[in-house]
């Protein structure tokens, strides 16, 4: 068995959403800014989705990973997400490919982002001390892209199942940083999965896939 399945929709941003590209180290409008592309706007890097996906998925998988080995990922995660070379053992690669979500649309300006104004308070001084946090604008809609290689029959319905709970915990958590103080929250819209290479699945496993496991109320609570 061997074939690729494309997954495609949209990730919106419900508060304001930062990844940030790291300090600013010369003239911005914000101390912490959000990472933007080659033209200028923000967007999503893939690595950050596969890896807020794999660690939402590794902790709902916690029970069962190996007893005498803590801190291994139990086998669906590191079938999805892969895992490197440890101890003799070859890397193994995983079956995702997150690509980068360019910015769709945005309620904002071009640069569809805000500035939100942060105060922290020193404990040991009381000293209060400003920075300035860039956020991207709630309601602004990020396209998603993500291939699924299938190898093995009898584990990807599971590998699939797997994928749409991590988006489903996401969106009980928080993408970015400074989740626990209210940015972070998304939602994801309108996924369908289509076949881009092989026989692996056919017209009825589609129409399963797209009615049950990646439907918008499946995915989002």
């Amino acid at each position: 068995m061997y074939g690729k399945l494309i997954i495609e929709g949209e990730l919106e941003a419900l508060t304001g959403l930062h990844i940030g590209a790291g300090p600013s180290l010369g003239p911005t409008a914000a101390d912490l800014p959000v990472v933007r592309d080659h033209q200028g706007r923000p967007y999503v890097p893939g690595s950050s989705l596969k890896g807020k996906w794999r660690t939402l998925l590794a902790r709902a998988l916690a029970q069962r990973w190996i007893v005498n080995d803590p801190g291994h990922d139990a086998e669906e995660v590191i079938r999805l997400f892969g895992a490197p070379a440890i101890e003799g053992q070859a890397a193994r690669p995983g079956r995702l490919i997150v690509c980068d979500a360019p910015l769709l649309a945005s309620p904002g300006d071009f640069l569809a982002t805000e500035i939100k104004q942060e105060v922290a308070i020193d404990r040991a001084t009381a000293e209060a001390r400003v920075r300035s946090l860039e956020r991207v604008v709630p309601g602004s809609r990020f396209a998603l892209r993500i291939i699924y290689t299938a190898s093995e029959a009898a584990e990807a319905g599971a590998d699939l199942q797997n994928l749409a709970g991590a988006m489903e915990l996401l969106t009980m958590d928080s993408l970015g940083g400074h989740g626990s103080r209210g940015s972070g929250r998304v939602a994801f819209r309108g996924m369908k999965v289509r076949l881009g290479y092989g026989d692996a699945f056919d017209d009825r496993d589609l129409a399963f896939l797209n009615n049950e496991v990646f439907r918008d109320d499946a995915l989002n609570l």
